[in-house]
C-alpha cells in the first residue's frame, strides 16, 4: 500500500499484479475443468469423490488444511495424526 494513499485500500501497481495473476489462474483452472467434465455432477463423480476416497489424498488434504487453519501448534507425530484422521473421516462417512 502506498503510504500517502487517500484511500488506504488502494492497492499498488504489484498488488493488481498478483491479483491479475490469480484472477488469470483461477479461470484457467475453472475453463479446463469445464471444458473436461462439462458438468458440476460429472465432475464430482469423476474427480471430486476419487481424491477423497484415497486415503492418501484425502490425509495429504486434512493435514494440509489442518496445518493452514493452524490447528497445529506443535511438531507433527505420527499418533497425533492418525488420530486427527480418524475423526475427521467420521464427518465424511455416510450412515
Amino acid at each position: 500500500m502506498h503510504e500517502n494513499a487517500k484511500n488506504p485500500s488502494q492497492l499498488t501497481d504489484e498488488d493488481v499484479g498478483i491479483v491479475d495473476e490469480l484472477y488469470v489462474g483461477c479461470v484457467a483452472v475453472m475453463l479446463h475443468i469445464i471444458q473436461k467434465y462439462r458438468t458440476p455432477k460429472r465432475y464430482v463423480q469423476e474427480s471430486v469423490l476419487k481424491t477423497i476416497t484415497s486415503d492418501k489424498k484425502f490425509a495429504m488434504g486434512r493435514i494440509m488444511i489442518n496445518s493452514f487453519t493452524q490447528k497445529y501448534e506443535s511438531p507433527l507425530l505420527p499418533n497425533k495424526i492418525n488420530k486427527d484422521l480418524a475423526e475427521e473421516a467420521n464427518l465424511f462417512v455416510q450412515d
